[in-house]
């Protein structure tokens, strides 16, 4: 009778075992509240589970998902999920939970993905010197008044030797 006690106890254990193992070897799709879902009645301002009591029943790791909008959990750690709807009169009345997730397996590598680079400021505007040359224009150094004034007076020349002539 001892030895059937034993061995039976032996037998939890090890299924107890087994199923922690199977746990830690896969990735768990969890819906939030169980079958009653994630769901509020307004009428009666209640919830149509207890999600804290859900949330304390399940155990969470890097890589799994909480099936409300399909959310995947890859941080590692205390997170809170809460209704903001009504102004937040869903999650006084319970639309609320805390959960811990833990490392498991590690993130999947379809949701492992190298963190993004650092922030790098924009360059600053360019110096002066370094814009390009400004080209001025100006006029010729014979041009202008200048260039009509000699010509008047080559004029006045060509007439005056002409009449002299």
């Amino acid at each position: 009778m001892v030895a059937t006690r034993a061995m039976g106890l032996c037998l939890i254990v090890v299924a107890l075992l087994i199923n922690a193992a199977a746990a830690a070897t896969s990735y768990s799709n969890h819906t939030v509240g169980g079958d009653a879902g994630w769901f509020f009645n307004s009428t009666t301002n209640m919830t149509s589970a207890d999600y804290k009591a859900w949330a304390a029943n399940q155990t969470f790791n890097l890589g799994d998902y909480l099936m409300v909008i399909s959310v995947p959990l890859t941080i590692e750690g205390t997170q809170y999920y809460f209704s903001d709807a009504d102004d937040g009169e869903q999650c006084l009345h319970g639309m609320a939970f805390e959960i811990k997730v833990n490392h498991g397996l590690g993130l999947p590598p379809s949701l492992n993905q190298p963190p993004p680079p650092p922030y790098v400021p924009p360059p600053e505007p360019a110096d002066q010197a370094q814009t390009p040359p400004i080209t001025v224009v100006t006029s010729p150094r014979s041009g202008g008044m200048r260039t009509s004034a000699n010509f008047c007076w080559l004029l006045l020349v060509l007439v005056l030797v002409s009449f002299l002539a």
